[in-house]
């Protein structure tokens, strides 16, 4: 095991170095040059503490917890053409059942997701681009586990689900705007689901500043919402993982430069409203990145 993870780390540090951009830390609007990438690993920590269901009602849960290890990485193929790839590596969820007490632990790879970035403007500190990508299921769309609300009675919330089991097929326009210390970016995008299920509406917006060389500040709102195209029943699981879950997302980050070609940093994410069909709670996220 050690020696597969150690290829893996290798293999993804050789595919992705990250060439000059605004912000080394800001995808989507821009591309890196030929050669040049950018490769990030992180670790993400989500507490939920209840489920709010398909009306916007929250129902307290009994000790969910979601951990996961996960990878992004983009290479420059040049003229504008960036690879990009995005992947939870292994992504663990824990459950109590309310009525017993019981913890059980459910263990699933992550769905990865191939794009091609193509930016096809840049002028000055503006860029725009157009991505398109496909992500592949591989974890198992079976259900898990039986969910029990911690209230009284323990009524009975929903099934904990890990995987769709479905294929996207996503496309998004980007447009950024660089400063001499910082950025702003937009974008918006569609995914067609597969299997029934509803496709996606997204939507991102995105600012960063350098109060000084070593520290980095941004702040993220993004939208997820389904468009009612699907005749695949919504789920019932706190992953929010199925079809019909719908959110409205903020996020803070603070980074570090500790040299030239390395940073650490950190996340904090929350809701920001229209949260159907998944836990509510916070989520911590702790990441190392590179370029070169």
């Amino acid at each position: 095991m050690r020696r597969y993870a150690t290829a893996l780390l290798s293999a993804l540090l050789v595919l992705v170095t990250l060439g000059a951009r605004p912000s080394h830390a800001s995808a989507g609007a821009w591309s890196p040059e030929a050669g040049h990438g950018y490769l990030k690993l992180w670790s993400r920590y989500f507490f939920g503490y209840d489920y709010i269901d398909g009306g916007g009602h929250g129902q307290s849960l009994h000790r969910y917890h979601e951990l996961s290890f996960a990878a992004y990485g983009e290479v420059g193929l040049g003229r504008g053409f960036a690879l990009v790839l995005q992947t939870d590596l292994v992504h663990l969820y824990t459950l109590v059942d309310a009525r017993d007490g019981t913890r059980h632990a459910h263990v699933a790879p992550g769905d990865p997701m191939l794009s091609l970035r193509y930016a096809f403007f840049h002028r000055g500190r503006v860029s725009a681009s157009l991505q398109a990508g496909v992500r592949a299921p591989l974890a198992s769309d079976a259900p898990q586990q039986e969910v029990y609300g911690s209230a009284t009675g323990h009524p009975r919330l929903g099934t904990l689900t890990i995987g769709s089991g479905v294929w996207d097929i996503g496309g998004e326009a980007s447009v950024g705007y660089g400063f001499d210390h910082g950025y702003l970016q937009g974008g918006i995008g569609f995914t067609g689901r597969t299997g029934g299920f509803d496709d996606v509406l997204e939507f991102a917006l995105e600012g960063g500043a350098s109060p000084n060389d070593h520290l980095s500040l941004r702040a993220r709102l993004v939208g997820h919402l389904p468009i009612d195209t699907g005749s695949a029943p919504n789920h019932t699981s706190p992953s929010g993982v199925g079809n019909g879950t719908r959110y409205l997302g903020v996020a803070l980050e603070l980074e570090r430069r500790v040299s030239e070609s390395w940073f650490v940093g950190g996340t904090i994410e929350g809701g920001a409203g229209l949260i159907r069909r998944q836990a509510g709670g916070p989520v911590f996220t702790l990441y190392v990145a590179r370029k070169l």
